[in-house]
């Protein structure tokens, strides 16, 4: 758990590592910090987060200034920035062995979607390839299922909410549709027998990834 916790974020977004931390005295502390830590690993790319607030007594939980930066291929600074993602858990579920959250979500959220051409002439946008990089590391969620020494999270619900997708460069046609909302329910992650907490995150941001790209990005630019 210590090397490889949870991406929890985004995304989401990364918050599934943050619920090993919920008996600690300095929670909300220890949950920021690992939250960022996690996520650097997993997408190779700087996160910041404003603060994190867990009522352990209420259930529920918010993290607030959620940016994710982009890779140095691309110009503008942030990929994505979330206001605010919150949570509610089921208190009663922490000490069984399955942590259950009730719904998770990521409210105001913008996403900037960065169009590139590569020097081989390939053409390439920010999401697509922090989606593949996830993907690439899909055979260490297959390994750490196995392990049972922590906690295993499910999320009914997932859902964004007036999320906007920002496209870059800007173009006329493109520059038209940037002031549209969207709001989005994902399926629900780790049902039935959940996913560890270390790996429970980065399958949100995952899932988060592949419904913009899904939604949003033309065919020809995935």
């Amino acid at each position: 758990m210590n090397k490889l916790a949870p991406i929890a974020l985004f995304l989401l977004l990364f918050f599934g590592g943050s619920l090993w931390y919920l008996a600690n005295s300095e929670l909300n502390a220890n949950v920021q910090a690992r939250i960022i830590k996690v996520s650097n690993y997993y997408t190779e790319q700087l996160l910041s987060i404003e603060k994190v607030e867990v009522n352990i007594a209420e259930g529920t939980g918010i993290i607030y200034g959620i940016k994710l930066q982009n890779s140095t291929l691309y110009q503008n600074k942030y990929m994505l920035e979330i206001p605010q993602l919150s949570f509610v858990f089921d208190t009663k579920s922490l000490t069984g062995k399955i942590i259950n959250i009730d719904e998770i979500i990521l409210s105001d959220g913008q996403f900037f979607i960065e169009n590139i051409v590569d020097q081989s002439g390939h053409r390439q946008n920010n999401f697509s390839q922090l989606y593949q990089r996830l993907n690439d590391k899909i055979a260490l969620i297959q390994d750490r299922r196995k392990q049972k020494s922590e906690p295993y999270i499910q999320a009914n619900a997932i859902k964004l909410a007036n999320s906007q997708q920002v496209y870059l460069p800007l173009t006329n046609d493109l520059q038209q549709n940037q002031q549209q909302r969207y709001s989005y329910t994902l399926n629900a992650i780790g049902k039935g027998e959940g996913l560890p907490a270390s790996l429970f995150g980065i399958e949100v941001l995952r899932k988060t990834l592949e419904t913009i790209i899904n939604a949003h990005i033309p065919t020809s630019a995935k």
